[in-house]
């Protein structure tokens, strides 16, 4: 059976991909794959905004349209003659599948949708509500009657791909994760081969390491606790707070839980800097929650490959940058600003690096008006280009995100969680934390940038003054308490001059530039991590104490995956270098080869501890246990009342409003019913404070008390305030509420008992006269 469903999932993944080839091809025509690796990222992409759309009328007719558009526009590509080559596929599919495979071991090793430990209960929800929604947005599982007021859209993209297999969603939600996973393997190593290629790099080298890099690798916390287990305790004690001051625990219980293998979690990898979670992509998918930052992750990188596909076209290739920059990005970030509204700015930032130091002119873009943009005739004419340059990639940027948010209106306008804005200088990072959170990367293109700044600083006159100068405000920054900002500038500054000395050496040769790109990568990462360090946005959860939780749990995701794609190319660079090296004669000469190799081998084995440990972990239990797809196989055998009640309220219709206990007390068994079945409660976890603000869930919640506590009347008139249809009255419903007046009336009566669960029905007034 689950054979079956496993072979019908891959099935239906082959078709979308092969429908899509044509597309990625005309989208990707200098890539040397032609953009196959792209291939599900970009049929869900096609698919989604249509659905989106239409789905708004009819959510089932969304799906119908949004596949019909895919295969519509495969056809017309194809027959303007853009024949996909078969070869182009053999390596990404490799990568998909191994991707695919690797991370089913870990989901299979434990499948459960559980509450604890994540959002396996809000994601599983919101995928239910997509599922049995008439319309888009669906109804909120834990809010009945108003639809959802958060990012909705990868929910909304698995149950296109739920619906479309014909599985269960219990079945469907362990193939998602993998399915994601795979897809963001995949196309960090499509665009890092196509960054590479021509570059001088060896694209093969490039595409497998950042496949892993933004995919599998993890922090150097990880290494670094297990190694200062192995010096003497008290030593270790004492010098290696900075180690494990992450760890939301005592310091002698975090220290012990860190650097003893035999109690070591995947789970205290997220734990490094102070007051902040530090995810990655290998932790979330070890995880495996299905949270939008996973979600988006593919479909992020394929916005990177549409920023890059424009920084390689040709100047007089207008059309093709106009169609780039106003339909297909502002159409892509729109997507993303439903999938994942964190994603939308990274795509703007993306774009105005991009515009800004492409071969071609911004002013291009504008035809023979273009000739009327401000020249500055007054600057030095270094000065007035760069200026010129920055001024277009701002417009150019700033109309992608317009139209991005055009396209998604209702979203923004209707479906957003609230927010109080973004505040400023909050409690940054510890340098070592900091540090032992991106150091690898760091050091990947310190050694990818450390020459040409070197050679580009010579050619400049006043260099020692220039480097004092430099010198002088990072102290400052580091005195003043920003010292990863301090570093993260000099990282920034040594980008932005070799990205310019690229540029100006290789003007009007792509082909020799496109190496630039892995630069502008690094500069996005800096800008993210700047930002992160000096802002944060007030959105729930709000804690005094920990300002910068969600922002930083939010963008670290998308510098791993953009530094993991410029970190593959790195690491090609470099050891393609350091072998050329290696050919000198004179063995002096070799000394700095060999370092490097020796280098990016460790930081790359460093990286590769957590994985090593985490999925090893959840793979030995795949292997030694009975294997499922089922998430909810263990829900009978733990909770064998309430699994048959969920059974009987998920063989229900459409979206019947029940009532439950709420969730105050999150990441427990509470809410069940509503959370595995998609079927709205009256109010559901406290999450919903985040979404709608403390005083529309206070009002909802001293109602769901009165329901139960009160007359019959009482009961009877909350009911009818919130049209439910069935009360469910569980272990935590007793245990909460006194029911000594609860059901004593003909309108509530009981459809389903079992053990210590009743659901009673509410019939309406009409119905009972």
């Amino acid at each position: 059976m689950e054979f079956l469903a496993l072979l019908r999932w891959s099935l239906m993944l082959a078709v979308l991909w092969a429908a899509a080839l044509p597309l990625t091809k005309r989208l990707f025509p200098r890539f040397p794959t032609a953009g196959a690796a792209f291939g599900l990222p970009v049929a869900l992409f096609v698919v989604s905004l249509p659905a989106y759309w239409v789905g708004k009328l009819d959510a089932t007719a969304g799906f119908v349209v949004g596949g019909l558009t895919l295969l519509t526009l495969s056809l017309l590509t194809l027959r303007t003659g853009t024949w996909p080559d078969p070869k182009t596929l053999r390596i990404p599919l490799a990568v998909f599948a191994v991707a695919f495979g690797a991370l089913l071991v870990v989901r299979l090793g434990y499948p459960w949708i559980v509450p604890a430990g994540g959002e396996k209960f809000l994601d599983f929800s919101l995928l239910k509500a997509v599922l049995r929604a008439e319309t888009f947005p669906p109804e909120d599982p834990w809010f009945a009657g108003r639809t959802v007021r958060y990012y909705y859209g990868g929910y909304l993209i698995s149950g296109f791909l739920t619906t479309l297999s014909g599985l269960e969603a219990r079945y469907a939600y362990n193939l998602l994760v993998p399915t994601f996973y795979a897809a963001l393997a995949t196309g960090a190593y499509g665009l890092a081969a196509a960054i590479a290629d021509r570059s001088g790099s060896p694209p093969v080298v490039a595409g497998l390491a950042a496949a892993f890099l933004s995919t599998a690798s993890g922090t150097l916390a990880t290494p670094a606790r297990l190694l200062l287990g192995l010096f003497p305790e008290q030593l270790a004690r004492e010098y290696g707070r900075a180690i494990v001051s992450g760890i939301r625990a005592p310091y002698g219980e975090a220290f012990a839980q860190a650097t003893t293998p035999g109690e070591w979690s995947y789970w205290l990898g997220r734990y490094v800097i102070p007051r902040t979670v530090d995810v990655f992509p290998s932790w979330t998918f070890v995880n495996g929650d299905l949270r939008p930052h996973m979600t988006s992750a593919p479909f992020l990188v394929l916005a990177a490959a549409l920023v890059f596909a424009y920084y390689r076209t040709p100047e007089e290739d207008v059309w093709r940058r106009r169609a780039l920059l106003l339909f297909v990005l502002p159409a892509l970030g729109g997507l993303l600003g439903v999938v994942n509204t964190w994603e939308l700015p990274v795509v703007v930032g993306l774009t105005f690096l991009a515009v800004t130091f492409a071969d071609a002119d911004p002013r291009s873009l504008l035809g023979p008006a273009g000739s009327r943009f401000p020249r500055f005739e007054g600057l030095h004419s270094i000065i007035r280009r760069d200026v010129g340059r920055l001024l277009g990639g701002g417009v150019a940027a700033l109309v992608v995100g317009a139209i991005a948010v055009a396209w998604v209106a209702p979203y923004f306008l209707y479906h957003t969680a609230t927010s109080d804005g973004v505040g400023f200088l909050p409690p940054g990072s510890p340098l070592v934390p900091f540090l032992l959170v991106h150091g690898g990367f760091l050091v990947l293109f310190a050694l990818l940038l450390w020459t040409p700044t070197r050679h580009t600083l010579r050619n400049v006159g006043g260099t020692r003054a220039l480097l004092l100068g430099l010198a002088i405000g990072v102290a400052a920054l580091a005195v003043a308490g920003f010292a990863p900002v301090a570093l993260l500038a000099v990282f920034g500054l040594a980008a932005w001059v070799v990205v310019r000395r690229q540029r100006a050496e290789h003007d009007g040769d792509v082909s020799q530039r496109s190496g630039g790109f892995t630069v502008l990568l690094v500069l996005a990462g800096v800008g993210l991590l700047i930002f992160a360090e000096l802002a944060y946005a007030k959105v729930w959860p709000y804690n005094p104490n920990a300002l910068r939780w969600n922002t930083v749990y939010k963008i670290y995701h998308s510098v791993w995956i953009l530094w993991g794609i410029g970190g593959g190319v790195a690491v090609a660079a470099i050891l393609s270098k350091a072998l050329r090296g290696l050919s000198a004669r004179s063995s002096g000469e070799r000394v700095r080869p060999v370092a490097a190799v020796l280098l990016v081998v460790a930081v790359v084995s460093a990286m590769a501890v957590f994985p090593a440990f985490a999925g090893g972990e959840r793979a030995n239990a795949a292997i030694e246990g009975e294997a499922t797809l089922d998430g909810l196989g263990y829900v009978n055998d733990s909770h064998p009342d309430a699994g048959a009640a969920i059974a009987w309220l998920d063989s229900r219709e459409g979206t019947p409003t029940i009532t439950s206990a709420p969730g105050i007390a999150i990441y427990q068994w509470m809410n069940a019913p509503s959370s595995l079945t998609g079927i709205p409660t009256v109010l559901g976890w406290v999450h919903e404070k985040g979404y709608r603000g403390s005083k529309a869930y206070e009002d909802r919640r001293e109602d769901v008390e009165r329901l139960y506590e009160s007359n019959a009347n009482t009961t009877l008139a909350i009911a009818e305030k919130y049209d439910v249809e069935y009360i469910y009255v569980g272990p935590n419903e007793r245990e909460r509420y006194d029911l000594r007046e609860f059901g004593s009336h003909e309108r509530i009566t009981p459809v389903f008992e079992k053990g210590t669960v009743t659901i009673y029905s509410v019939r309406a007034d009409n119905a009972s006269s």
